[in-house]
C-alpha cells in the first residue's frame, strides 16, 4: 500500500477502526504520530493565514506586496500577534494595515502568546510564513531588510 491509498483509507476509516490501529502501534510510533500530525495541522493553519491574509491584502489594493509583518501587541493577559500589521512592498513602502479578526483567531490560535520580540510574516504571493520568536532572524528568513522601506 503507498501513502496516497493509505491516506484514502485513514480518511474513510471510523473512529472504532482509528482507534484499534491506534492502539496496535508503539509509544515511539505514536509519538512520531502525533508530531506529524501537529506538523500536519500547523501546515494547514498557515495555508488558512495566508489566504485570508492574501484576500484582506488584495481590498487595500497595494502594489506589489512581498510580506505582510505581524509585530507582538500587550494586552491585559499577554502579548499576541496584533491585527495591525505593516505590509511590505516592491515600490519600496511599508504600509500599515489592518487585518481583522486573523491575529486575533487564527494566528493567536497558531502561535499563542509571544515575546515582545517576536514576529510572524506571511507572503502573500507564494504563501511562505516565517515566524522568529526574537525577531533576530526575520529579515534573513523573509530576504528583505525592513529597515531600508520607507513606512507610509
Amino acid at each position: 500500500m503507498d501513502v496516497q491509498q493509505l491516506v484514502q483509507a485513514l480518511n474513510k476509516a471510523s473512529v472504532e477502526e482509528l482507534a484499534a490501529l491506534v492502539d496496535g502501534l508503539t509509544s515511539a510510533t505514536l509519538s512520531s504520530l502525533n508530531v506529524a500530525i501537529r506538523e500536519a495541522d500547523d501546515r494547514d493553519m498557515e495555508r488558512s493565514i495566508v489566504a485570508e491574509v492574501a484576500k484582506q491584502v488584495q481590498a487595500y489594493g497595494l502594489p506589489g506586496v512581498q510580506w505582510v509583518v505581524f509585530y507582538p501587541d500587550e494586552w491585559d493577559d499577554g502579548t499576541y500577534f496584533s491585527r495591525y500589521p505593516v505590509a511590505f512592498c516592491a515600490d519600496g513602502n511599508a504600509y500599515g494595515i489592518e487585518v481583522g479578526d486573523i491575529a486575533d483567531s487564527l494566528i493567536t490560535d497558531l502561535h499563542g502568546r509571544v515575546g515582545s520580540n517576536a514576529g510572524f510574516a506571511v507572503n502573500p504571493t507564494t504563501g511562505e510564513c516565517c515566524y522568529d520568536d526574537d525577531g533576530a532572524t526575520l529579515d534573513t528568513d523573509m530576504g528583505i531588510d525592513r529597515k531600508q522601506y520607507k513606512q507610509v
